[in-house]
């Protein structure tokens, strides 16, 4: 929990990039200019930036653990408490049939029976779980626009202009349009692109409260 809430506070306190020449986008809400501004986080209350994107990620990564901890955690707790209570040894008269239905017969006699007897740490087992794998995919994503030397807001970007490039192409039988598309100049390669997410290159703002 500690890791998260260290990699929250940098996230959101650090300067996310002073204005630059290049691959800058103005944020109206904010009246500046960010240097490979990612999009505007509202858990976080600032914009992903140049500077904060590595605390950015850090925060998605601990974030993630510890929901994929606590599911499993409470799932091991649920499941240990069941054989303290000898609960797999468990059985009812079924309706309609009137044979048993022991608690082990099937997953949904399992499901039927932790609902009913965990009804609370069952929904944030749950909870825990799903947000887990959530953020998983989130984080994945951004490390693969990070290794591809883009953002959110570029990627967005480059999807609307490959749709107009496409329908244009549509009109053309040479598809000659296709080839206006111009490739990343921002992509060295994945390895120096982590790094420079990882280790920017950017000075501090004279006005930010953390480098």
């Amino acid at each position: 929990m500690m890791p998260s809430l260290v990699f929250f506070v940098l996230a959101s306190w650090t300067d996310p990039g002073i204005v630059t020449p290049e691959n800058v986008e103005q944020y109206s809400r904010q009246y500046r200019c960010i240097g490979r501004m990612d999009h505007h986080c509202i858990w976080l209350n600032t914009c992903i930036g140049t500077r904060n994107l590595r605390w950015f990620l850090a925060f998605l990564a601990s974030t993630a653990a510890i929901c994929i901890y606590g599911a499993v955690l409470g799932a091991r707790i649920m499941h240990g408490h069941m054989g303290v209570e000898g609960a797999w040894k468990l059985a009812r008269v079924r309706r309609g049939s009137g044979r048993l239905e022991y608690v082990s017969d099937s997953a949904l006699t399992t499901l039927r029976y932790v609902l009913e007897r965990y009804p609370v740490q069952f929904c944030l087992t749950f909870f825990l779980g799903v947000m887990g794998w959530v953020l998983t995919g989130f984080l994945g994503y951004h490390i693969f626009l990070t290794l591809n030397g883009t953002t959110t807001n570029e990627a967005s970007k480059w999807r609307a202009l490959r749709k107009d490039l496409a329908r244009q192409a549509a009109f053309d039988p040479a598809g000659l349009h296709l080839d206006l598309a111009p490739d990343n100049a921002y992509d060295w390669g994945p390895g120096r692109n982590l790094l420079d997410a990882l280790v920017p290159r950017v000075p501090c703002a004279k006005d930010s409260k953390l480098c």
